[in-house]
């Protein structure tokens, strides 16, 4: 007769065969395992914690503290690909918003080498190499993103940018229409059709240009790069002196200037100076318009007395707000959470202020306003010092 497991009858149960003792363990032992497995594992597995603690870092704005804690966790979870790459990825941000751009293009990449398919990083390092200057390769990047994630807003906008920087204009205006397309707020909206009118500034197509700029306002009338790029283009562009000095107070008076209003309001007081009328004769008071005669008068004594004018002829960049959050491979950053970004200069001389231009990074004052003199385009005035990256 065949051997079998000895079986042991409970107490009371008279003729009832059960489980073998050993049996109960096993399975109550594989039940609590089960659980444990359902409950994400019994306790976070070495350099979660880390990566976890990592993140609030920068989400309450301490970037500098969040480098050494991410930095920890990618060392921890250096033999597993995929969670490696989301702490390089976040270590990156935490660089990049210290300052510290080449580590945080180093993070990036080590990222990238470890998942492929982190597409927050891509986005990442493209947004960081636009801030750089490096615009091919952030138009490599950025392409490679959209080809993978083609719904994405905020990579087209960052596109359009990085082609806008590198003078290819009919490109910028597609991935700017294609933003505009996307959007699904109204903010990010908004800096898509700007970015459309510097493209139209650029081509000379001054009226179209504050077209689409006023329909930017009308999306988000906070955006107030859009009323500074109106301002240049009525003066630049239109030779509209007398609007253009009205689009400047309006921008100055939105408190959008920050550290570089003076710079406005230099050229302001020179621009007003042009315009205010020399003392009339009686009989020019007789017959000239009080009401145009008052406007002008009113608009120079808004800016006030003319003083000292900064003695070069281009003043410093002008900061503006605009440019899309980095993105996080598991947070979506809203667009209302971005930094203020700088912007390039305006030109005190002849030429008007440089358009303004968000989501880009800062140019040379020289050659942003080379370029919006010469071919007439985005505002050099308003240069983005580049979107945060995204928070996994």
């Amino acid at each position: 007769m065949l051997a079998t497991k000895k079986w042991f009858r409970c107490p009371g149960h008279a003729g009832r065969r059960t489980q073998p003792e050993t049996s109960q363990t096993l399975r109550s032992g594989l039940a609590i395992g089960c659980a444990c497995l359902l409950l994400g594992g019994c306790g976070k597995s070495p350099g979660q914690s880390e990566l976890h603690q990592g993140v609030r870092l920068i989400e309450a704005g301490k970037p500098a503290e969040a480098v050494e804690v991410l930095g920890q966790a990618a060392r921890i979870l250096a033999t597993n690909q995929l969670a490696s790459a989301q702490a390089l990825n976040h270590l990156g941000i935490a660089l990049q918003q210290s300052g510290r751009s080449v580590e945080a293009a180093e993070a990036y990449t080590g990222a990238l080498n470890r998942d492929l398919n982190l597409f927050a990083a891509r986005y990442n390092r493209g947004c960081l190499r636009l801030e750089q200057g490096n615009y091919a390769e952030a138009i490599r990047d950025l392409s490679t993103y959209v080809t993978h994630q083609p719904r994405e807003a905020r990579g087209w906008l960052q596109l359009g940018f990085a082609r806008w920087h590198a003078g290819d204009t009919e490109a910028a205006a597609g991935a700017f229409r294609q933003a505009a397309q996307l959007a699904a707020s109204r903010s990010l909206q908004a800096r898509a059709l700007n970015g459309a009118g510097l493209c139209c500034a650029r081509q000379q197509q001054s009226e179209e240009a504050l077209r689409f700029f006023e329909a930017a306002l009308q999306l988000d009338p906070s955006f107030a790069a859009a009323v500074l790029n109106q301002a240049v283009v009525l003066e630049s562009g239109l030779q509209d002196r007398l609007r253009a000095v009205e689009k400047y107070e309006a921008y100055l008076d939105s408190g959008a200037a920050g550290a570089t209003d003076q710079a406005v309001r230099d050229h302001v007081r020179l621009l007003a100076m042009s315009l205010r009328p020399p003392l009339p004769s009686d009989q020019e008071l007789a017959t000239q318009g009080a009401e145009a005669r008052a406007r002008i008068t009113n608009l120079f004594s808004r800016v006030g007395s003319v003083g000292p004018v900064a003695p070069t002829g281009v003043p410093p960049a002008i900061p503006l707000t605009g440019a899309p959050p980095a993105l996080s491979a598991t947070t979506d950053v809203r667009l209302a959470d971005v930094p203020t970004s700088a912007i390039p200069a305006l030109a005190l001389t002849s030429a008007a202020p440089a358009l303004v231009l968000t989501g880009a990074p800062a140019a040379s004052v020289t050659g942003a306003l080379a370029q919006v003199v010469s071919t007439s385009p985005v505002p050099a005035s308003v240069i983005q010092t580049g979107a945060p990256p995204e928070i996994v």
